[in-house]
């Protein structure tokens, strides 16, 4: 199977269009979404609702063997909080970042896990992929993710196509990691006496300490990525208080996510063909400042886009696809493992 990239995967003939929060798997299943600013785990035993524990995140994660022990140390603390039966789990489903499909990151990361617990069963993926689930179900139709990264995925006539996912150094346009960084720019800009916000340098004190320390507080982090990506909320209270940089931080935020998806349903979706388009993840939470202006633009680009809220999280999506049937197009973004079975 091919790594997630940005070739297209055609989808096999009679694939049904439209929307469906799809069938979720029915025996035990552990849902994990493990992000870089946090990690969240899920069980389901049968047709009982699932118990979520949560974490921090991955802050070291590499796609490559690297990806194994910065995942299992986020997992181990959690999987002590749960009532774990005394029997195999009949799946375990991840959704994750830096693993960008099947290859060596998600396969290291498969055997890992069935070091840690039996499982009959181990489906490795992008955060994107459980994401995408999430939102739409196993249907056909773009989704955006927006949290500490930003990537969309859609399945379509055309194909699977993802946009952007390329990381807080080459990509993620409109990510909270971007938004953050360039709030504390403006910050430390005003702080030189080089224009920038005042107001952002008054909310990075008070976050960060003396800004003068700003380099060793950042840099020296466990997770600077994360500390970076949580400065979101205060380039919020300040575009909510009317200042002109945090403002224009997020419209820019906005019009970077929508283009993102808009690239994902033209590769996807054929002209004529009708797709939904939703979303996820946490930076979406900011309605006013990200939300809002993000479907303004996709309605004034493609209003033949059917966009709906998400049926649910990534954790609802892991176990939808933990059901997904052989020959459905997601799977070719999966690593599936039974090494473990009995």
């Amino acid at each position: 199977m091919r790594p997630l990239g940005t070739s297209l995967t055609p989808l096999p003939h009679g694939s049904p269009p439209g929307r469906s929060s799809g069938t979720v798997f029915a025996g035990t299943c552990l849902v994990i979404d493990a992000g870089r600013t946090g990690c969240r785990v899920a069980l389901h035993d049968g047709g009982a609702g699932g118990e979520v524990v949560t974490g921090p995140g991955l802050a070291g994660v590499a796609d490559g063997e690297r990806s194994a022990g910065p995942f299992l140390a986020a997992l181990r603390p959690l999987l002590r909080r749960l009532p774990l039966p005394d029997r195999p789990l009949d799946a375990v489903c991840i959704g994750m970042t830096g693993v960008l499909g099947p290859g060596a990151a998600a396969a290291v990361v498969a055997d890992a896990v069935h070091g840690l617990l039996p499982a009959r069963r181990v489906l490795v993926t992008s955060d994107v992929v459980t994401g995408y689930c999430g939102a739409v179900g196993l249907a056909l139709g773009v989704v955006v993710a927006a949290g500490t990264g930003a990537i969309a995925l859609g399945v379509g006539g055309q194909g699977v196509a993802r946009v952007d996912g390329w990381g807080h150094l080459l990509g993620d346009a409109g990510s909270g990691y971007e938004i953050g960084r360039r709030g504390l720019a403006a910050a430390l800009r005003a702080h030189d006496g080089r224009g920038g916000s005042a107001l952002l340098a008054e909310l990075a004190t008070e976050a960060l300490g003396p800004l003068d320390e700003v380099v060793r507080t950042v840099y020296g982090a466990g997770n600077p990525v994360g500390v970076v990506a949580a400065f979101t909320a205060r380039v919020a209270e300040a575009a909510r208080q009317g200042d002109g940089t945090a403002r224009a931080i997020w419209a820019d935020a906005a019009a970077e996510i929508a283009a993102t998806s808009l690239a994902a349903a033209a590769r996807a979706c054929g002209p004529a063909e009708r797709a939904t388009l939703s979303w996820t993840g946490g930076l979406f939470d900011a309605a006013d400042l990200l939300l809002e202006p993000f479907l303004g633009h996709v309605r004034a680009a493609r209003p033949d886009l059917d966009a709906r809220p998400p049926l649910g999280s990534a954790l609802d999506g892991g176990r939808r696809l933990a059901a997904a049937p052989a020959g459905h197009p997601l799977l070719g973004l999966v690593h599936v493992s039974d090494g473990n079975k009995p």
